[in-house]
């Protein structure tokens, strides 16, 4: 009963349930959000009034922030909720959205989408050793990711594999920011990325 009342976010905003549980990473200057929503893809489509309306709150949070890319995680869709999007048995959702009119932006975010879908093949080392990855086969078979874009050219979606067993209750800490340095070389843009985005998975 206390893990449904902490896990409860009926009452939230579409824009709240973003900030309830939310990260970034910056890399090469490109500022990634990484906001884990307490809600399955299509659940949260729903209440955002469709991906427009979903667009237009993600464009909104960004600005606010100083956001390029926006990588959004939801939560795994139950057996009864499976009928509708992209979900999957065992799978979580997926959005990206690059800030429009950056050119940046809009590379980090194809870069991103491209790293995840070929995991396991960019997987760093200290990720791939992880216990919970091993189990569920993502050091060898990756995420499951395969992004489907979104009338618009600036938002993605796709389903990927649940990395926990346990739900985790909305986080009681700040917002965190994280900063990872790399030279201009794209390579290793791309590891620090995946690296932030994997981490978050």
């Amino acid at each position: 009963m206390l893990l449904n009342a902490r896990t409860d976010v009926s009452h939230l905003s579409c824009e709240e349930l973003l900030r309830l549980d939310y990260k970034d990473i910056e890399a090469n200057g490109v500022v990634v959000a990484i906001p884990g929503v307490h809600m399955t893809l299509s659940e949260y489509i729903e209440m955002c009034g469709g991906g427009r309306g979903m667009a237009g709150l993600f464009t909104d949070f960004m600005a606010a922030r100083d956001v390029d890319v926006m990588l959004a995680l939801t939560m795994e869709a139950p057996p009864a909720k499976l009928g509708r999007g992209p979900a999957k048995p065992g799978m979580r959702g997926v959005i990206t959205f690059s800030r429009a009119g950056s050119r940046a932006a809009f590379w980090a975010g194809a870069l991103l989408r491209e790293a995840l879908e070929e995991c396991p093949e960019n997987l760093p080392e200290t990720l791939a050793e992880r216990v919970n990855f091993a189990n569920q086969r993502i050091a060898t078979e990756g995420f499951g990711i395969k992004f489907e874009p979104v009338p618009g050219g600036y938002m993605h979606v796709s389903a990927a594999k649940v990395t926990s067993h346990r739900p985790r209750p909305p986080p009681t800490s700040p917002p965190t920011h994280h900063n990872y340095d790399t030279t201009t070389n794209s390579s290793h843009a791309r590891i620090s990325l995946i690296t932030g985005a994997e981490r978050a998975l």
